[in-house]
């Protein structure tokens, strides 16, 4: 007789049996690998060429190489990862010159274990900096000569110290130079300024720190000279306490560059200008008009409730030195809007005379905190820690060398976060934790959410009924891989009267994340704007709204990330659904593929009254190189297509730094990049297309390229992921722009030409929906690059690699407000260009379609699983069970486990494979009868259903 006692009994065997397999069998395979042998690191010029010899185990899956600033990595955790993959060798081009740099290895086989770690060090050396140097000299010396204000004494005191930084240089003792440069010659350069003649006083001024710069880039032993240990020093933000209290720390600040500027005689209160720039503290931006001080931000998270209040304690700057100097205004921001050259050129000189005419430090508060919205249950705040003072009236300005602060939270309970926030189904809500530099404290002080009934889903489809079948389709596609997704129908004469418009739609998305148990993570909207409403904000067509919960233009961070897919017949939206699920399911077989990256980009010549010829008047290059820099770093094949305009040869980036070696004129690069290049290369392959210049709704500028060649192209399911960042080539809401931008309502614009065409395009795009500025492109396009590739950039601490489309484009948006500040320091929040880049810059394709970045057949998982259920009982007659252990080979794959009823199929569960066991706990009660499906997701592997044996 089958009783509750007999069931019971049953049960509670079989956990003992399950129990005593796993001990028997274990976790899986635990023999490490071998280790790496002849691990090497050669110093190059911005560069360090690794290579290694790999161990021959059969199981072997790559190599993680680590690298620290500090002292060589005894454990992974203890640098930035800067490879993990199959190869031999690498070039790591994201170090600075004069920096010694640590380096450990690590074998891992697929099981996730790790060989022990061998050890290699080295110390990039700038080529280039010397010859910079030695001409700088003799420069300088020519200019000190035409002053006709200096006596010839004067003259030859200030040559013979040149002289004397040369001779020192040039014998071997670049400490020595470093001290005379400062100590002697900067000093003259001041006294020149105040007493004879102030506008070559300071370019000689400029001149000379950029002496210094350029001697600490030639060394290997920086740290060994007092001198030159501020050099190159990015700027940071050292915690030393966090709790739900507050937070105390350190921002560090490195030494300036300089640009003199020589500008119209009519500019007031002088034609000198100097540009100041701090690594890592951005400048360019801020109060239009008022001093350029350069500012570090990060992202802090407070303590929920309404009633809990900020206050800086105490902010205590210590000064690292003082120059008089004329401070460059922030200027308007350029716009990367083509072809008509007015609407890109640089706008008219502003100086906001009332700063620049009192003697007021500026910015007023060395520190300040200030709310910009809410990342779904976090609450952040943007902390603003400017890198010196300025006191205009004496032309006077303080430079930091760090500042203490402590920051105190007043009132509220003291939690961060509910526990949806760590929910295994809220992948991105790890990413909004971690991009906030208190990210412990919120992991420590968790509250329980409240248990909702509805189950919900990760990836919210809304489809206009005509493409309802597509919908179903990829809903269909996404749940076989593991990701929960509904579909609910809505938009403009879809007679779903209560889901009609934006805001109707909007409102259900909100109710959907607040009233569910899996909250909306991703939101997909099917059809384009006439079918499925935009928001038009200070006429931007934009669909930011619906990825937050706030009210645009205070609530500066996303809670969704949101994709659209802008078709306009149902034959449409199946191609752009089929595209997603052959790239996603049965990706291209060919390594190349995945190999190759474009980059495209223009050097748009030259920057009007710079100091030296060849000086860039955008950041066009400077972003494509930053991110040649990340690709090669892991170990990716770059094609440069760049060109070039005006008639002097390019040498510098905008902020008077020499161009990388393979760009200087001495390489004789061609800067010829044009269409037939980017076609050739598009057809080729690549995983990965990024165009950095100029743009209009139809296409890229320089080099050019444009919706009609997209319609020529011909590479098939040669897919590309392509960022595409300029101006307008995003706009998709002609039908109810009313000519917006001299669209019409019948045509189709660069993003959705790329996205829709059937046989090749791109898999999925990000583009700017109108004229958008030109600082704020680059950093969110070195952003976005950040969120693929952690670590290259000071934001935050995280190193968790987001390779979701509408992740890394939330990524980039969080990091341009880190770096951009909202209006920095100044008022005007629904104005600035930042503000406006929320609303500017699009997802088109899935917003869950993941790059890869990786080849997807080089890594093969052969293990059969074991299933043990957990939490066995009985309950009304009916055998349950409360959750599963599953043990599989490959640690971090992530398991989520699904449960298909009579009449209906439920998430269940999700857990990531540690030490080969994923312990998953159930959302509800698993029905015994109920069959289980089971899926494994891989870091750039295709997810598979696992079958296995069951206990």
């Amino acid at each position: 007789m089958n009783t509750y006692g007999n069931r019971l009994l049953k049960c509670t065997a079989a956990f003992a049996f399950a129990f005593a397999v796993l001990l028997l069998v274990g976790c899986g395979d635990k023999t490490p690998p071998g280790a790496v042998t002849m691990f090497a690191a050669q110093s190059g010029d911005g560069e360090i060429t690794l290579s290694w010899v790999n161990p021959p185990d059969k199981d072997l899956a790559g190599v993680r190489v680590v690298r620290s600033q500090s002292a060589p990595p005894a454990k992974p955790s203890e640098g930035l990862e800067i490879f993990s993959d199959s190869g031999t060798g690498l070039v790591d081009g994201n170090v600075t010159n004069g920096n010694p740099y640590f380096y450990a290895a690590w074998a891992y086989d697929r099981a996730g274990n790790h060989s022990s770690p061998v050890y290699a060090s080295a110390t990039p050396v700038s080529f280039q900096a010397r010859e910079e140097i030695l001409d700088k000299l003799d420069s300088m010396a020519e200019q000190i000569a035409a002053i006709p204000t200096l006596t010839e004494e004067e003259k030859k005191e200030m040559q013979d110290i040149l002289d004397e930084t040369e001779d020192l240089f040039l014998g071997g003792d670049p400490c020595g130079a470093a001290a005379v440069m400062k100590d002697e010659f900067l000093e003259k350069c001041q006294w020149v300024r105040q007493t004879r003649e102030r506008p070559e006083g300071e370019k000689l001024y400029a001149a000379g720190r950029m002496v210094r710069v350029n001697i600490a880039r030639t060394m290997e032993a920086k740290g060994e000279c007092d001198e030159l240990q501020r050099v190159d020093l990015e700027a940071e933000i050292q915690v030393e306490s966090e709790d739900p209290e507050g937070l105390s720390g350190w921002s560090v600040f490195g030494e300036p560059l300089l640009t003199a500027l020589e500008l119209h005689e009519n500019t007031a209160p002088e034609s000198t200008f100097t540009q100041v720039f701090i690594p890592g503290a951005e400048a360019v931006h801020g109060q239009v008009g008022a001093p350029d001080i350069p500012v570090y931000r990060q992202l802090v998270a407070v303590p929920m409730g309404d009633d809990v209040k900020v206050k800086i304690l105490q902010q205590r700057p210590v000064i690292a030195e003082e120059i008089f100097l004329n401070l460059y205004p922030v200027q308007p921001a350029p716009m990367d809007q083509g072809p008509d050259l007015s609407l890109f050129k640089d706008p008219p000189f502003t100086i906001n005379h009332s700063i620049y005419e009192s003697n007021e430090p500026w910015p007023p508060e060395p520190v300040t905190m200030r709310y910009i919205g809410n990342g779904r249950d976090l609450e952040f705040y943007l902390l603003e820690m400017a890198s010196g003072q300025y006191y205009p009236a004496e032309n006077r300005l303080e430079l930091f060398d760090y500042t203490h602060l402590d920051v105190e939270f007043q009132g509220g309970p003291g939690h961060f976060a509910t526990s949806h926030m760590i929910s295994p189904f809220e992948s991105n809500s790890r990413a909004l934790i971690e991009s906030a530099i208190n990210k412990e404290v919120i992991k420590e002080n968790i509250i329980e959410g409240i248990r909702q009934d509805i189950i919900g889903e990760e990836l919210l489809i809304l489809t206009h009924p005509n493409f309802y079948d597509a919908a179903i389709k990829l809903r269909d596609w996404k749940r076989s891989k593991g990701i929960w997704a509904n579909v609910y129908e809505c938009g403009t004469n879809s007679d779903i009267h209560w889901r009609a418009t934006g805001e109707q739609i909007d409102a259900f998305i909100e109710e959907r994340y607040h009233t569910t148990e899996i909250r909306v993570s991703y939101v997909l909207l099917l059809g384009d704007a006439e079918f499925i409403p935009t928001f038009y904000i200070n006429n931007i067509g934009t669909d930011w709204p619906y990825a937050i919960l706030g009210k645009p233009g205070e609530d500066l961070i996303a809670d969704f990330a949101v994709g659209r897919i802008p078709v306009d017949t149902l034959d449409q939206a199946m191609t752009v659904v089929d595209k997603t699920i052959n790239y996603e399911k049965t990706p291209i077989d060919d390594k190349d593929f995945y190999q190759n990256a474009v980059l495209a980009s223009q050097f748009q010549c030259c920057r009007e009254k710079a100091p030296d010829q060849g000086t860039d008047s955008r950041t066009f290059i400077q972003c494509s190189e930053f991110a040649q820099q990340m690709l090669s770093a892991a170990g990716k094949t770059v094609s440069r297509i760049y060109a070039r305009t005006g008639s002097q040869t390019p040498n510098r980036y905008y902020d008077g730094t020499l161009l990388p070696s393979a760009l200087r004129p001495s390489a004789k690069f061609p800067w010829d990049g044009n269409t037939n290049q980017i076609t050739e290369a598009w057809n080729k392959g690549a995983f990965l297309i990024i165009h950095r210049d100029h743009g209009e709704p139809h296409g890229w500028e320089t080099p050019r390229f444009r919706s009609s060649h997209i319609d020529n192209l011909e590479n098939e399911d040669r897919l590309p992921v392509v960022f595409s960042m300029n101006c307008s080539t995003g706009f998709f809401d002609n039908e109810t722009a009313g000519g917006a931008g001299g669209t019409v309502a019948n045509d189709v614009y660069f993003c959705e030409r790329a996205l829709r065409k059937p046989d090749g395009g791109a898999v999925g795009i990000f583009g700017a929906t109108r004229i958008s500025p030109s600082w704020e492109n680059t950093a969110l396009t070195m952003g976005m690059m950040d969120a693929i590739w952690p670590g290259r950039l000071n934001f935050g601490f995280s190193t968790l690699s987001q390779r979701r489309l509408g992740d890394i484009l939330n990524h980039g948006k969080r990091y341009i407000l880190s770096m951009r500040g909202v209006s920095v320091m100044g008022e005007d929040l629904f104005e600035d260009s930042v503000i406006e880049e929320l609303y500017l810059w699009h997802c088109f394709g899935d917003p869950t379609l993941e790059i890869w970045t990786k080849n997807p057949y080089s890594q093969t998982n052969p293990f059969s699983p074991v299933f043990h259920h957990q939490g066995l009982a009985v309950q009304d007659g009916i055998d349950i069970s409360g959750g599963i252990l599953v043990e599989y080979g490959v640690d971090n794959a992530v398991i989520t486990v699904f449960e298909r009823g009579a009449d209906q199929e439920i998430p269940l569960g999700r857990g990531v494979v540690q030490n080969g066991v994923a312990q998953i706990t159930y959302l509800q009660n698993h029905v015994m009868d109920h069959e289980l499906t089971i899926i494994a997701s891989f870091d750039n592997a295709p997810a598979k259903v696992l079958q296995g044996n069951s206990f």
